[in-house]
Parts: C-alpha cells; sequence; structure tokens
C-alpha cells in the first residue's frame, strides 16, 4: 500500500476509481473487472479487509466530544491503520463516474440499446482472458471455468427479473446483493439490480440526492462489502487457481445476457452498416481492456494471489508464511 503515497499515485488511482465507478453504472460490466484489469483488485480487497467492527468504535470515540485524550490518540492511531491513501482518491473516483453517469448510462441504454450493449459485450469478452491467464495450474482453473461458466449462464436468463420495491428490507437486500457481486470480476453489481427490479430505482435515488433511500441501500451495501471481502480474499489466498478459472467462467456465463442481439428494437431495422458499428464497438471495448491493462502492473509484478500477503508461493494451490 506504499506505492500510493506519490501524487502521480494518487492521480493513477483516482482514475482507475473513474473506470470502476463508470462500470458500476453499466449493467454488465463488473467495476471488478476493473479493478482486476488495472492490477489494483487484490489491494482492494485487503483495503476493504482492513477495516474492523472495532473500528466503528474508535470512530464514535473520535466524534463525541468530550472523551479522555488517552482513548481519542489510541482512536485515532487504529483508525490511521487503515490505507487511506488508497481508498480516498478510489473512493473519489467511484464517486466522481456514478453520479456523472447516474443519468446518461440509463439514457444511453434506453436510447440505443443495441449499440451500448455491443461495446458492453466487448468489453466482457475481452475481460474474461485477463483472469484466466493468472491461473497457474490450468487444469484446476479450467475446471473452475466450466463450472462457473455453466452456472452462471443458467442463472442469468435475459429478461428474467424481479419486480423493484422501496421497502427497507428489499433496498438492504439489494445493496448487499449487488456489492458482493461487484466485487467478483465478471458479475455486474448494476446488473443484478437489473435482475432484482432496483437498477432506476437506486439511480434515481442517488441522481435526486433521495437520502433515505441511499443511505439504507447504502447500509446494505456496507454489511455485504465487509463480509464478503473476507471471504472472497480467503478463497483466492487459499484455490488460487480454481478461483480465477471460476472467475473467467463468470465473465463468459454472463456474456448470454449481454449479447446485443437481445436488444434489437423493432424500429432498429439491422442492415450491413448498423451491424458494422455494432462489431466497432464491441472491437472498442476490447482496446479498452488493453488500455486498461497497461494501466495495471505486469504479470511478473505480482508475486502473490492476495497482493500485500507476506506469503511465499512453493507450488500451484500451497502457500506458507
Amino acid at each position: 500500500m506504499n506505492s500510493y503515497s506519490t501524487a502521480k499515485s494518487k492521480a493513477l488511482l483516482y482514475i482507475k476509481g473513474v473506470f470502476m465507478g463508470t462500470a458500476d453504472v453499466i449493467p454488465g460490466v463488473s467495476g471488478g473487472t476493473v479493478a482486476f484489469l488495472t492490477g489494483i483488485y487484490e489491494d482492494l480487497l485487503d483495503a476493504i479487509t482492513s477495516f474492523q467492527p472495532r473500528h466503528l468504535r474508535d470512530l464514535a470515540v473520535l466524534l463525541i466530544p468530550g472523551g479522555a485524550v488517552e482513548k481519542r490518540v489510541e482512536a485515532r492511531r487504529a483508525l490511521g491503520g487503515i490505507p487511506w491513501a488508497f481508498l480516498i482518491p478510489l473512493g473519489a473516483g467511484i464517486a466522481t463516474a456514478i453520479l456523472t453517469l447516474a443519468k446518461l448510462i440509463p439514457f444511453l441504454i434506453q436510447t440505443f440499446p443495441f449499440y451500448a450493449y455491443a461495446l458492453f459485450f466487448g468489453l466482457i469478452a475481452f475481460s474474461s482472458l485477463v483472469p484466466y491467464r493468472r491461473t497457474r495450474d490450468h487444469r484446476t482453473g479450467f475446471l473452475g471455468l466450466v463450472i462457473f461458466a455453466a452456472l452462471t449462464f443458467f442463472i442469468l436468463q435475459p429478461g428474467v427479473g424481479f419486480v423493484g420495491s422501496l421497502s427497507p428490507g428489499y433496498l438492504f437486500f439489494s445493496g448487499f446483493i449487488s456489492i458482493c457481486a461487484l466485487l467478483l470480476p465478471g458479475i455486474s453489481g448494476s446488473f443484478i439490480l437489473v435482475v432484482l427490479g432496483q437498477y432506476v430505482l437506486v439511480l434515481s435515488a442517488i441522481r435526486d440526492f433521495n437520502i433515505p433511500i441511499v443511505a439504507v441501500f447504502g447500509m446494505g451495501a456496507i454489511c455485504g462489502l465487509l463480509g464478503f471481502s473476507r471471504i472472497l480474499k480467503f478463497l483466492l489466498a487459499n484455490y488460487h487457481n480454481f478461483m480465477m478459472g471460476a472467475l473467467t467462467g463468470m465473465m463468459l456465463g454472463s456474456l448470454r445476457v449481454i449479447w446485443p442481439g437481445y436488444y434489437v428494437s423493432e424500429s432498429l431495422g439491422l442492415d450491413g452498416v448498423k451491424i458494422g458499428i455494432a462489431v466497432a464497438l464491441a472491437v472498442l471495448g476490447g482496446v479498452i481492456v488493453i488500455a486498461l491493462e497497461f494501466m495495471g502492473p505486469s504479470d511478473e509484478a505480482s508475486p502473490s494471489p492476495v497482493g500485500g500477503d507476506p506469503k511465499l508461493i512453493v507450488s500451484d494451490n500451497t502457500l506458507i508464511g
């Protein structure tokens, strides 16, 4: 995490956050995919899992006036252990993109669905190559790929979804589930919101600064983020090859619902020119993926499955510390 101490690294981290936030708004594209492509995925999990329940008490000690000086100093020291130099610029970039695109992306999807999903298809198709390249035992990775590609393909069916609701329980559940999906490269949190019928409701609430709705949804997201990130980090550390294959499979399986042919309107009237534009947009998605990869470190620069974990790899599936 010390590598994010310079102004240049923070500026680059902010840009990566903008890309992540943009992906988070797009149904079918995962912010986790962008984090993976740009080389900050493991650092993101490390940063999230650095939060502990006791930090809520430390925060309360600092916010409530009149506490003992010793306790305030101890609370400040504990909170200082969180990698704010990483989280603040990344979070600022994500927030900038979400607030800016909360109205634009839904408009593009509703107005130009065929072209929008052609771009999304290219993004995910090219992105699916990234995690599989990081498997060290391709047999184990391929097993994870096949299993999770099949599961994702059959679970995520086009046109299948639920009716949205603004009830606090359903909003909390939506935030919890969508943020878990966001952490997984290939599974879009926004798409989960579409399936749950909450996409337009939540984005409208963010756009209009509807604090009660955003607060309940946000509490669910925080609970999901802090809980699921620990599970995911454990799986990546102990079952790295299988998980890389599983992430690849999720991305490939999700292509079923991103296929632009599902989003051809009756008035569009496909012809060779329009299909050519769609193909060009899909290729553009691939170019974007390649550009994002250049923003991340090389494969050789990542010595462990989970960034910042001081363990040595002694075999494909065994770690010692």
